[in-house]
């Protein structure tokens, strides 16, 4: 069972990359805070949709495998984990905005799914040596 979460919590996390790369693939210029006017501009943010589809497909591919679960739940977790704290450095040193509140707690789903996948792998991994100790 805490496999399963551990397996769970990866897909998640993947998935979450995978829309919010769509997103900025498919429709960039909806983005109004970013001000968008030139052709250059939207081929940026499609780039960084290509960015974040590709991680959350190494996810995803990582959560077809038992034994790449952990290196995959890490992977999300660095990378989500590196975009909350890059948020929270511009929060420090830019000062706050309602709106940057709502993205860094939209931000902090993923690393925190991780750290959950983790601990899921973790504890199903010390259940098993204790069954094998036992025996």
């Amino acid at each position: 069972m805490l496999l399963a979460i551990a397996r769970l919590c990866l897909i998640l996390d993947a998935l979450i990359f995978i829309m919010v790369g769509s997103f900025l693939l498919s429709d960039p210029t909806s983005l109004e805070y970013f001000n968008i006017d030139s052709a250059a501009g939207t081929t940026a943010i499609r780039t960084w949709g290509g960015m974040f589809i590709g991680v959350g497909t190494v996810g995803l591919l990582a959560a077809l495998n038992r034994k790449w679960i952990t290196q995959g739940l890490f992977i999300m977790l660095i990378i989500g984990g590196m975009i909350a704290l890059t948020r929270l450095y511009g929060i420090a040193v830019d000062g706050l905005e309602p709106r940057q509140a709502t993205e860094l707690r939209d931000e902090s789903l993923g690393p925190f799914l991780a750290i959950v996948g983790l601990a899921c792998f973790w504890l199903h991994q010390r259940r098993i040596n204790k069954l094998i100790n036992q025996a």
